[in-house]
């Protein structure tokens, strides 16, 4: 509610009247919100619910999405799930006797302090769960609690998804992370199951820890193959430095623009 205040404030600051910030709850609001809608974005939470609210939140896209809509949802991803939830069970295991959420944070950051730096003689199995718990540490307050203390924490295979989403009518179109984009673009002509289904096997080799989805209806028949011809009237984005209003440097070089 204090997220969705803060919005809303924003709204009236800006003298928007064309939008809504409201709270609601996805197993009403899967039966009631209007549609349609363009795009639905759906970040940080599908692998933090229940089941129940996993299906009514798929069911919701479903009903809602537009003929051409994109819906994106986002989710730690499995295999590399595995490992967060095994120092995450650590985590709970030794917090459980703790019922105030300062008290089990607390705690929980002094376990991972202690567990986090390397020990002589470590195993590469250890020393990768050492590697996954560090970021945990340096995580705020928020989000440590709501990732490893919460009581519901889900990791999904990206073909799981992509079934339980067919139910409700959607397709897999794409994933939004740049590092995977080549998976919904094989380069070849695939059925939708088979493109799914190399990029399964691509989490298992790339040890995959999370997921930005991209749905469409179903049927759409995307085209997996890059056309440059459609590249023409797109702008272009690159890894750039800022050296000042107008310099930027792209690996050795520079360059100025004008505007």
């Amino acid at each position: 509610a204090r997220a969705v205040e803060r919005g809303q404030a924003m709204v009236r600051a800006a003298g928007l009247g064309n939008i809504r910030v409201e709270v609601g709850d996805i197993l009403e609001v899967a039966e009631t919100l209007e549609g349609p809608f363009d795009y639905v974005i759906v970040h940080g939470l599908y692998a933090w619910v229940p089941e129940v609210v996993r299906e009514a939140t798929l069911r919701l896209i479903g009903r809602v999405l537009s003929p051409e809509g994109a819906a994106m949802v986002s989710y730690n991803a499995m295999p590399g799930g595995y490992l967060r939830m095994a120092v995450r069970d650590m985590l709970q295991y030794q917090v459980a006797g703790y019922a105030d959420p300062a008290e089990r944070l607390r705690h929980a950051r002094a376990i991972l302090a202690d567990f986090v730096p390397p020990r002589e003689g470590d195993s590469a199995a250890l020393a990768g769960l050492r590697s996954v718990a560090e970021p945990m540490l340096r995580k705020n307050d928020g989000s440590l609690f709501h990732d490893e203390l919460g009581e519901s924490y889900a990791p999904q295979a990206l073909a799981d998804v992509v079934a339980a989403a067919a139910r409700h009518g959607l397709g897999f179109l794409n994933d939004a992370t740049p590092s995977v984009l080549p998976d919904g673009m094989p380069g070849e002509d695939m059925s939708d199951v088979q493109v799914v289904r190399v990029a399964q096997i691509d989490d298992y080799r790339a040890n995959t820890f999370f997921h930005m989805t991209v749905f469409v209806r179903a049927g759409r028949q995307p085209r997996r193959r890059l056309d440059d011809a459609v590249l023409g009237s797109l702008y272009a984005a690159t890894d750039v430095r800022r050296l000042d209003e107008q310099t930027f440097q792209l690996g050795e070089g520079a360059f100025d623009l004008d505007d």
